[in-house]
């Protein structure tokens, strides 16, 4: 995902934590508008919810046209309910076409963040180093606390579990 030019730079404008959905959209807009940025990402791959729920027959809930950037529609979602793997295709296609993969850095997760008032500036630290910016996006509101660990959401299909039937108990 991203360059070795940017992987070595630590201080930004802007950093933003999650590469998911949301986060792309983010990205692309915040390339558009000349931010100097960098987004961070714990998984090897970015596509959030899309990258790490691949259970079967996982699909989105909404028509699929809907679920599309408005700066970059997709005609040709091959069903009403789009499943995983296409929206995670959008997605990395989608990062690449505007050009914010070189901004992404992977196997990142944040550990940490505080905001430093003398410095006025985010401090965040994370698996791969530090890094400090203007602007910190992507935490709950109240995050200027600090943040700790994951505060996330989603579901982990644990692939280990059987899918049996379930009988209704009456």
């Amino acid at each position: 995902m991203s360059s070795a030019s940017q992987t070595d730079r630590k201080e930004f404008e802007v950093i933003a934590v999650g590469a998911g959905f949301a986060d792309i959209g983010a990205a692309i807009k915040l390339s558009e508008a000349g931010f100097d940025f960098i987004v961070l990402e714990k998984a090897a791959q970015i596509g959030g919810v899309w990258q790490e729920n691949n259970y079967p027959d996982c699909a989105c809930d909404i028509p699929s046209a809907l679920y599309s950037y408005s700066f970059a529609p997709n005609p040709n979602w091959s069903s009403f309910f789009a499943g995983q793997k296409e929206i995670q295709n959008y997605t990395l296609d989608t990062a690449r076409k505007f050009g914010v993969s070189d901004h992404i850095q992977v196997n990142c997760e944040l550990l940490n963040s505080c905001w430093n008032s003398e410095k006025r500036l985010w401090e965040l630290e994370t698996g791969t180093g530090r890094y400090s910016a203007l602007c910190h996006y992507g935490l709950r509101p109240d995050a200027q606390d600090g943040y700790a660990g994951h505060q996330g959401y989603g579901y982990l299909h644990r692939h280990q579990l059987s899918l049996g039937r379930v009988e209704p108990q009456l």
